[in-house]
């Protein structure tokens, strides 16, 4: 069954608020006190959290909307199927050898590709060996 979330009292002589920015969308999967909007009163900036865990089923309002004590905000299906895990092989870390360099931690990589993300030039190569005629 459907369980309506509702704006609940904001404090003593905060009877509304604009909904700054709506969190949730429908289809989310939600837990239990996880934000669903941030709300503006003339006094401060707060998220207004959810009730219930499950999937969202509707939201009533939107960015701008001013909303009352007791207004409905959120529709969640409490238990719905939330969305599906990782597989196991997904969440499987690939060695620091294999991750992109962006990836790896500083320590590392090479003194060139520190040099290259930098943006400096890149070292002179060595000079090659010199060779020295054997006497005859």
């Amino acid at each position: 069954m459907a369980v309506e979330i509702k704006l609940p009292v904001l404090g003593e002589g905060v009877d509304s608020g604009t909904v700054a920015g709506v969190l949730v969308t429908a289809g989310d999967s939600v837990e239990a006190d996880a934000p669903l909007i941030e709300l503006e009163t003339d006094k401060a900036v707060i998220e207004v959290p959810a009730t219930e865990a499950g999937v969202v089923a509707s939201l009533p309002v939107k960015a701008g909307d001013t909303v009352a004590v007791g207004q409905v905000i959120a529709i969640i299906e409490p238990g719905a199927a939330a969305a599906p895990s990782p597989s196991p092989e997904a969440s499987v870390e690939q060695p620091a050898a294999e991750q992109p360099a962006a990836e790896q931690p500083a320590a590392e990589r090479t003194a060139a590709e520190r040099q290259e993300r930098r943006g400096d030039p890149p070292p002179p190569a060595p000079a090659p060996p010199a060779v020295t005629a054997a006497p005859s």
